[in-house]
């Protein structure tokens, strides 16, 4: 437990040195989420509070989500680029431990960012309405669903650090990934209007599930126990994909002695 603590610290630090270093970057990135958000409440902008406060819910979670893939299958090149990388090979923390701590970091940091999206978003709809008017316990469960959700992210994006073990470069395939989650989470357009073939695609998503829930405890107003059961598996699976991926990767590379080649 403690080393996990020292390790959050760690990429704590380590994140707010690079919203310094980057901050040209991060705020084009920032810029053309907003764009997206805007693109999405005007595209429909007449629909009830609750409707848009779902999507809305959608969209920041695809936000946080797309900071945490691109980070984790980023994670080696970047730490091997700083020299870094050695000293957390032969590190007490375990390497379970390092991946926890890194997404945590990478989550809380990105959060500062919601606010913002939320004013801009209550300029154009008063989807705060919907959540206030929501019973305590349900919120609770609702904020349990969204937990499990990023449960099920970490396990995608430790999926992708194991990748990047075995092959260095892999940020295209984790953007590619990023706007998968993005056409198939059903908030930015209905997955419903998509080809039958490609909606068997989206129970693949996360956040598919996660907005599925939100949109019917929000507009329904009721519990949709079978899509709850569907986030836990997923919370389930994919950090079983993500653990079976790494170890892999780990192995092999340890055989072909690749491990710090980069």
């Amino acid at each position: 437990m403690k080393g996990l603590l020292w390790a959050l610290k760690a990429a704590l630090l380590k994140k707010r040195g690079e919203y310094r270093y980057y901050r040209l970057d991060y705020g084009v990135g920032l810029g053309l989420k907003v764009m997206f958000l805007l693109a999405m409440l005007w595209a429909y902008p007449n629909l009830p509070p609750a409707w848009q406060a779902a999507r809305i819910y959608g969209f920041v979670l695809w936000y946080l989500a797309a900071h945490l893939l691109a980070k984790m299958s980023n994670l080696v090149l970047e730490e091997a680029y700083l020299g870094t990388w050695e000293q957390i090979l032969t590190s007490r923390t375990s390497l379970w431990a390092f991946l926890v701590a890194q997404g945590v970091a990478e989550l809380l940091l990105s959060l500062v960012w919601v606010f913002p999206f939320s004013l801009i978003a209550a300029t154009l709809t008063p989807f705060w309405r919907a959540w206030t008017a929501l019973p305590a316990m349900y919120v609770l469960l609702w904020l349990g669903i969204t937990g499990l959700t990023f449960v099920a992210l970490m396990g995608m994006g430790v999926a992708l650090f194991g990748v990047s073990i075995r092959y260095k470069q892999v940020g295209s395939l984790s953007e590619l990934l990023i706007f998968a989650l993005l056409f198939f989470s059903g908030f930015f357009f209905p997955v419903a209007q998509l080809p039958g073939w490609l909606q068997s695609l989206a129970v693949l998503s996360p956040l598919y599930w996660a907005y599925a829930w939100t949109q019917a405890l929000l507009v329904e107003g009721r519990l949709a126990a079978p899509v709850g059961q569907a986030v836990l598996l997923q919370s389930t699976g994919w950090w079983l994909v993500g653990y079976l991926v790494t170890r892999a990767s780990w192995t092999w590379a340890r055989r072909q002695g690749t491990l710090t080649q980069y």
